[in-house]
């Protein structure tokens, strides 16, 4: 649950409790709100990711991008309107399928804007589903 008056917050980023060593750049909230306040048809901005303790380049790097769900700011009604991300066995697999799950619904229901620059560092923990593909 949601305390207080973060549930009232019209626009959100979503945290996952696997991901406590990430890092955001400083620029990331102007720069991802500045591109929803510039298009209101745009409903969530995705940034680049950088996985500082791995190799990760290409394909692999893209994979990352599309998986994670922490590197997004999103419009409160959108999030809503997909149910939140998803708490069933069937998703919480060894492969973290709830967040590419969510994501891809979500992508394909609402607009989203990508910036390419490298605005969150993603630090995977051992043996985490990310961690076991970079490595």
């Amino acid at each position: 649950m949601v305390p207080g008056i973060l549930q009232k917050l019209p626009i959100l980023c979503p945290q996952d409790i696997s991901c406590r060593t990430d890092l955001y750049e400083v620029t990331f909230l102007e720069r991802t709100l500045a591109a929803l306040r510039a298009d209101p048809s745009c409903d969530a901005v995705r940034v680049g990711v950088s996985v500082p303790n791995a190799s990760l380049a290409g394909d692999h790097l893209a994979v990352l991008f599309n998986s994670l769900i922490t590197n997004q700011v999103m419009r409160r009604y959108a999030f809503d309107f997909i149910g939140g991300i998803p708490d069933a066995p069937e998703f919480r697999t060894e492969y973290a399928g709830e967040d590419i799950a969510f994501n891809q619904l979500f992508h394909w229901c609402f607009n989203t804007r990508r910036i390419d620059d490298r605005l969150y560092h993603h630090e995977p923990e051992a043996n985490s589903a990310i961690w076991n593909f970079a490595n």
